[in-house]
């Protein structure tokens, strides 16, 4: 399974939630909102974050197993950040970080399944967008060149009146090619669910709204401790 269709699948319930601001009538099925922020209510920032710079991007070339773990760490974790970006930028983004074939497959994969979502996003109210990916735990086999490895990562997603606060836990397959110069390189990545988790008795489910509202002022930071 891709790695992007859980962003189509998002963009599938943007677009159910009606282009138009309109809630969805099956809000259930939707996982739609259909909650409306009181005329009391603090302003919500909708100030969209940003991924920082490949360039300022430390290369591990060292051909190392940590160094292959730290390329697959941050190669999951930038998945969630796609929805950010810029579409003049996603195939640089992307080029940085995987091989010459691994890109072909990977850029029309970015480009396919985020485009749905984009468009139903553009045409909402503005409004905070949460797309986090944090990597668990990882394993990983090296062979000269070349590593296989997985990681366990945890998903989440929320927009206001559009997709519930929704968490998810997956398993990234990834295939590793060592540049001499660039480092570990993915030459090839998909997922399958699981495994997954309860949330604990203590841990009650929030709306959109009162995530943004809750944490309010909060900013995104990737496994580089930088802030997105």
């Amino acid at each position: 399974m891709s790695p992007f269709r859980w962003l189509m699948a998002i963009g599938c319930l943007v677009l159910a939630a009606g282009c138009s601001g309109e809630p969805s009538q099956d809000a259930e099925q939707a996982n739609v909102l259909n909650d409306t922020v009181p005329t009391t209510a603090p302003p919500v920032s909708t100030a969209s974050p940003t991924v920082p710079d490949p360039a300022t991007v430390v290369v591990e070339a060292d051909g190392s197993e940590q160094a292959a773990v730290a390329a697959i760490v941050y190669a999951t974790e930038f998945a969630g950040t796609l929805v950010y970006i810029d579409q003049p930028q996603l195939s640089q983004q992307v080029a940085e970080i995987t091989t010459d074939a691994g890109f072909d497959v990977i850029s029309n994969e970015v480009v396919e399944e985020l485009a749905p979502m984009r468009a139903a996003l553009a045409q909402l109210e503005p409004a905070a967008v949460w797309s986090v990916n944090k990597a668990l735990s990882v394993e990983v086999d090296v062979q000269g060149d070349t590593a296989t490895g997985q990681a366990w990562v945890l998903r989440v997603f929320s927009r206001q009146k559009a997709v519930e606060p929704q968490v998810e836990f997956v398993t990234y397959d990834i295939e590793l090619v060592l540049d001499p110069t660039r480092g570990w390189l993915i030459d090839r990545w998909a997922f399958v669910p699981g495994p997954a988790v309860r949330l604990s008795y203590t841990s009650d489910p929030v709306t959109a709204i009162e995530l943004d509202r809750m944490l309010e002022g909060h900013r995104l930071y990737n496994n580089r401790e930088t802030e997105l």
